[in-house]
């Protein structure tokens, strides 16, 4: 791709672009937040540090090929904050409204903003209905996986408690138990961890997330 940067296309359509290069080797959490496993990968933000377009494991020398990228960019940029702007909108005048916050939440959460999407997600939780818990249930899910990946860890475990203490019969329960052991895991305590995903395969013996519980276990030893 370097190749194709002093090309005069290239340098006309990158006038509005900032670009960085990242270090994979010095940037694991890099890679953890915006779930990179290929390289090459180009991330394309916009200005607010949406992420408006990827580009994994593509690798081309042809200028127009790049070119041709960056202005589908640029048009993904404007469509997002159109949608964006349509949003926001809707939660200014329904602020109260659950539906509306988890769809700016799912908004948030697919650009890698995950501050704001966390908070969408809170005000989603606090407005919906007891009779919709399902859908509180999956709100819930995202909420103790944004802290996770915002490591606020303790925050993360109590969600968790107080989910599995409040949703006796929750069709969810599995998956929110998996997460103490996940939790565990990003905090780098394996001990705790392993603990934690032995327990949930006694207690989940049937869980569709058996095979990825057991994937980890053997990854740590075990």
């Amino acid at each position: 791709m370097s190749d194709s940067l002093p090309d005069p296309r290239v340098q006309s359509a990158a006038k509005t672009f900032a670009c960085a290069q990242v270090d994979i080797d010095a940037r694991k959490e890099f890679l953890a937040r915006y779930l990179i496993e290929d390289v090459p990968c180009v991330l394309f933000f916009d200005g607010q540090g949406a992420l408006v377009m990827r580009k994994e494991n593509e690798y081309t020398n042809a200028p127009e090929k790049l070119v041709s990228t960056m202005e589908a960019a640029k048009k993904a940029a404007v469509d997002l904050e159109s949608l964006e702007t349509d949003l926001e909108s809707r939660t200014l005048s329904s602020p109260n409204d659950p539906e509306v916050a988890i769809e700016l939440g799912n908004h948030y959460y697919d650009t890698y903003r995950f501050e704001p999407a966390l908070e969408a997600f809170r005000r989603a939780a606090r407005f919906l209905p007891e009779s919709a818990a399902d859908r509180a249930d999956d709100v819930m899910l995202r909420i103790i996986y944004l802290e996770i990946v915002l490591a606020r860890y303790d925050d993360a475990v109590a969600e968790i408690d107080r989910f599995l203490a409040n949703r006796p019969t929750s069709p969810r329960r599995d998956y929110v138990s998996f997460y103490r052991g996940y939790t565990a895991y990003q905090r780098h305590d394996l001990a705790r961890a392993a603990t934690e995903w032995k327990d949930f395969l006694a207690k989940y013996p049937t869980s569709p997330l058996r095979k990825d519980v057991g994937d980890y276990l053997e990854s740590l030893g075990n």
